[in-house]
């Protein structure tokens, strides 16, 4: 069809219909815009109307109150700006119960007279005002279900010729009919319905629509996909995801040429409490896989996480779990002990445009849908203690950068000293993506050396720099190999290398450890994470969080990075391991935590620590994120045995100051004048009890000589 028919076709209908009238404005191109002539002579479907009939018609009404609970549940979630989407598919039952209604007013018009007075004492007079009054709402909903088919009836017009203008290639011009004020969203279901228009061809309007609104508001929002709901898949929302800086969007905030359509705003880490219940759940319950099942379930994961992901973009992260969410948010929710697969969304309940919902079960094992991010723990630079010699754990910073924290220490080949810490760390996200475009598919499977005097490293801030990045790894893995995130800095500074293995605080009563015994790792020693190793304890030390204890969940977690903003560019880091706060703690790491090693115990003392992994993340379910230490150094080209060894050295006294000195005075004066009364009172009472046993021997020495004299 060429253009030209294709407008003169769109005249017509808009004449027939006297709905929509074709203009030309400014030579610009054709537009279309909605009169309102006839909009008081036609009945819209309004919720005055609704409820009128919902008291005189039982069929109606169940339709109606579906209808109404519909709509409440998605106005707690979305913004709808136009009319009930499912107003369409009611209209079936709006007619069968219109005919009737009809059909019994009819019937009972000819037997009783409508125009008989009513006396209040008569019954059959009361028989017949009811008669009457459901004749006329019989009426109404006549008129109403007439409305209701003048509308499907212009829908319909309207779909068929915007499918002649999407049929005939002009992608613009039905681009600017969605975006008019006036348009009505459910022509695009009317479109969708008939087989006149693919899918494809309004996914793709759909797509360059997401794209003017991403160029309109890319200083609010983030990022912006389409998708759907499952109960609605015709009806288009588009997802709005801002910053997280505290400012909330609205419909105010959304241009006019899209008010027709519908939306659901999130902030970037913003997510149901879903998540975070369930976790704490577990932690009360201490609910552990058996080994048979856990070792079932990851074979199961590990076999289909790339059909999941490719089949599903909106993934957040996948995981295990022992506990199920059914119906979370209802009044009938509740959790169900079992082994099942947890698929992490940003916003659950909607679907990408596109793509079905997520499976059921993966082989014999349920899947579970909740709310979730991955979060990177880099911190903005902030003040902390400034180390002439580094210790671990202390805060470095990424010059003009993030924060983190600084991991521990290597030997290099070289003979140099080096410090292990996380990529997105040492390195921003410009630079990242320099290094990666520049290297090669083998170096990327390896790991990228980076020139010598690029980025600079400080501590505690810019300003005391002490080396440069030496190298870093930064690898997604697959269902079989571990994802990486790391960087080996180099300490140029010789006056401030370290001089032993202590941490920068060393007595934390809560975690175990006192200045007597402190936190230390001289020895080096790292070791392999295995699958009996679910449910031990494992410790840390974060430039924010300083110690923590926790519990390693699972290590099959797949996380997708949550600086990447297009859903379709799939940045997962594979199988990492989970850890959960240990009971008495809030969260095991937090932002500024980011390369921080953490250590298991080993047998017999609980003192002598063994590096498991490196802390890379956080999930808004308050775990964190970590990736094994072994898989870090095999990617980064590092010896097992590079981590430097100290000779265990006792801790210095520290000098005291006056004020401590006299406190302490008084506080040992104290306790010696509490030990005094204490010990006065058990002489007092020692004594008392003495001439208490000296009166009773006196009484029986004078009751026995009285005995003897009676006798003589």
């Amino acid at each position: 069809m060429h253009c030209c028919c294709t407008v003169c076709n769109l005249r017509d209908a808009m004449d027939k219909t006297g709905r929509f009238e074709y203009t030309e404005k400014n030579n610009i191109g054709e537009r279309l815009t909605k009169t309102r002539s006839d909009r008081k002579s036609s009945t819209p479907y309004a919720g005055s109307e609704q409820v009128k009939t919902r008291d005189a018609i039982p069929t109606l009404n169940k339709a109606s109150d579906q209808d109404s609970q519909i709509v409440n549940s998605q106005q707690r979630t979305s913004v709808r700006t136009k009319m009930n989407p499912s107003r369409a598919s009611a209209l079936s039952d709006v007619a069968c119960a219109v005919k009737t209604v009809a059909s019994l007013a009819t019937q009972n018009e000819t037997i009783i007279n409508t125009d008989m007075p009513f006396d209040g004492t008569d019954s059959a007079s009361l028989l017949v005002r009811t008669k009457k009054r459901q004749k006329e709402k019989a009426d109404k909903c006549r008129k109403r279900f007439k409305s209701e088919s003048r509308e499907i009836r212009r829908l319909s017009e309207t779909a068929d010729v915007l499918a002649e203008i999407i049929n005939s290639g002009q992608v613009s011009m039905a681009t600017r009919v969605f975006l008019n004020k006036d348009f009505e969203i459910e022509v695009i279901g009317k479109l969708l319905e008939t087989d006149k228009c693919s899918r494809s061809d309004v996914q793709n309007i759909l797509n360059s629509c997401v794209e003017m609104l991403m160029s309109e508001m890319k200083k609010k929002v983030k990022s912006v996909w389409l998708g759907f709901r499952q109960m609605y898949p015709n009806v288009p929302i588009f997802v709005l995801i801002s910053y997280d800086n505290g400012i909330k969007l609205s419909e105010k905030d959304i241009p006019n040429s899209f008010r027709s359509f519908e939306f659901v705003f999130r902030h970037e880490f913003e997510v149901s409490e879903e998540a975070r219940e369930i976790t704490k759940y577990e932690e009360n319950k201490q609910t552990q896989m058996c080994e048979r099942q856990r070792r079932e379930v990851k074979i199961t994961l590990s076999k289909n996480i790339d059909q999941l992901l490719k089949c599903h973009r909106n993934i957040e992260m996948v995981g295990v779990s022992s506990i199920r969410s059914i119906k979370y948010g209802h009044r009938n929710a509740r959790l169900i002990t079992g082994y099942c697969i947890v698929v992490y969304v940003h916003v659950k309940g909607i679907i990408p445009y596109g793509e079905k919902e997520f499976p059921r079960r993966i082989e014999h094992f349920p899947v579970d849908v909740r709310e979730g991010k991955f979060v990177p723990y880099s911190n903005v630079p902030g003040a902390r203690e400034y180390h002439q010699c580094l210790l671990m754990g202390c805060q470095i910073v990424r010059c003009k950068g993030s924060s983190g924290t600084l991991g521990g220490f290597l030997d290099l080949q070289d003979g140099r000293v080096g410090i292990l810490t996380c990529a997105h760390v040492a390195l921003t996200e410009e630079e990242r993506n320099t290094y990666l475009d520049s290297s090669s598919d083998e170096q990327l499977r390896q790991h990228i050396s980076i020139p010598w005097n690029t980025p600079r490293m400080g501590q505690p801030d810019e300003y005391h720099e002490f080396g440069t990045v030496l190298k870093f790894a930064l690898k997604p893995g697959g269902p079989s190999e571990v994802g990486v995130d790391a960087a080996v800095v180099t300490i140029t500074e010789r006056a401030r290398e370290p001089v032993c293995g202590a941490f920068p605080k060393n007595q934390c009563s809560a975690s175990g450890f006192t200045a007597d015994s402190p936190m230390e790792f001289p020895s080096g020693h790292c070791t392999k994470i295995e699958d009996r190793m679910e449910g031990c304890e494992v410790v840390k030390f974060g430039a924010t969080t300083d110690i923590t204890r926790g519990l390693i969940a699972h290590n099959c977690l797949h996380a997708r990075r949550s600086h990447v903003t297009d859903m379709a560019f799939k940045e997962f880091m594979y199988n990492q391991m989970e850890i959960t706060p240990l009971h008495g703690f809030h969260r095991f790491a937090q932002k500024g935590d980011s390369g921080a090693i953490v250590f298991m115990a080993k047998r017999g003392n609980r003192n002598k620590l063994v590096a498991v992994g490196m802390v890379v993340g956080g999930t808004t379910s308050d775990t964190a994120v970590v990736t094994p230490i072994l898989d870090i150094l095999k990617a980064l080209d590092l010896k097992y045995l590079c981590f430097k060894t100290f000779d265990p050295c006792p801790r210095p006294r520290q000098l005291l100051s006056l004020e401590d000195l006299k406190k302490g005075q008084e506080k040992q004066s104290k306790q010696i004048t509490d030990q005094e009364k204490r010990f006065q009172r058990q002489i007092n009472r020692l004594e008392k009890e003495i001439k208490k046993g000296v009166a009773r021997t006196h009484e029986m020495i004078a009751r026995l000589s009285r005995q003897i004299q009676a006798r003589r």
